[in-house]
């Protein structure tokens, strides 16, 4: 319990290396979630 303890507290320990380098700080990252979190619904109603 405690290992996910440290997910919650900090996000980059889940997420993999070259993924955060493509980014320039975390803020970048959790806007593009919120882009895909907009996008997924419309494209699920698409098909």
């Amino acid at each position: 319990m405690q290992d996910l303890q440290h997910f919650k507290n900090d996000i980059t320990l889940i997420l993999s290396k070259d993924r955060l380098e493509t980014y320039d700080n975390l803020e970048q990252y959790k806007e593009n979630l919120k882009l895909i979190s907009l996008i997924t619904p419309k494209i699920s109603n698409l098909e």
